[in-house]
């Protein structure tokens, strides 16, 4: 995991990050990258040596932006991957909980060890993601002139108008006073699936899926029985209908 992990901040900073990012606008919009906040995380990836600020952010922030934004900034590939050294410690709790949950069905403290370990994944990738959030805001706060006055991306501020334009006119077209009979009809009937399919699964769970143990053989899943029920089909033909539907809308 923790290599894989390695090898993700490599594609997502030289691929990704320099190489597309810096041909392609849609991937620096997507990242925000003219946003208070990202001008924040630049303003902490770019100082100089390595702090407990930088390594917040490259470990307890997300790869998206966070890795993304090192390769649009050009940064030194090997000092991003030094300072993400430290996630070893956000990975190796999950890494742990997923063993010890193979080991729960069986008899002794392994049940207890398993959400032991479960809560100290959770407390831990929850500090590194609030200690990254807070460095970030106090940035922010702290230098709001200096970073607002960072030249913008030029390409970037036309999209963002272009973008905006287009979800007010989708918006004034998409109000339910300017919808025509069918359309309301339609949606409504994609609201009412939606909602059947969630009292399905929450009610009739059971019903729905073929219960087994994260420990238990393929063999004996898959032993002739279906994991998918008729029922289970059924809430899932409930769930795609207004998947299509809403996807049907935003082509009008």
């Amino acid at each position: 995991c923790f290599s894989l992990k390695m090898v993700a901040i490599v594609i997502q900073q030289k691929i990704i990050g320099e190489h597309f990012a810096s041909r392609k606008v849609s991937i620096r919009h997507m990242v925000g990258v003219n946003s208070l906040e990202i001008r924040a995380i630049r303003n902490i990836l770019e100082q100089p040596g390595m702090n407990i600020r930088k390594v917040s952010v490259l470990c307890g922030g997300p790869d998206w932006p966070v890795s993304v934004l090192t390769g649009i900034l050009r940064l030194p590939l090997l000092s991003m991957l030094y300072g993400s050294l430290p996630v070893f410690f956000l990975i190796a709790p999950c890494v742990m909980a997923g063993a010890f949950l193979l080991r729960a069905s069986e008899n002794g403290l392994w049940g207890s060890i398993s959400t032991m370990t479960l809560a100290v994944t959770v407390l831990v990738q929850s500090g590194a993601m609030l200690a990254a959030i807070h460095f970030i805001a106090k940035t922010a706060i702290d230098n709001e002139k200096v970073l607002l006055a960072l030249p913008a991306d030029e390409e970037v501020l036309k999209r963002e108008s272009a973008v905006e334009e287009k979800l007010k006119l989708r918006t004034r077209v998409s109000a339910w006073g300017r919808l025509g009979l069918f359309h309301r009809v339609l949606l409504a009937f994609a609201a009412a699936c939606m909602t059947g399919s969630c009292y399905v699964f929450q009610l009739f769970g059971s019903r729905c899926f073929k219960s087994f143990e994260v420990s238990d053989p393929i063999d004996t899943i898959l032993n002739g029985e279906p994991i998918i029920k008729d029922l289970g089909l059924a809430g899932l033909a409930l769930f795609f209908v207004p998947c299509i539907v809403l996807s049907y809308s935003q082509c009008l």
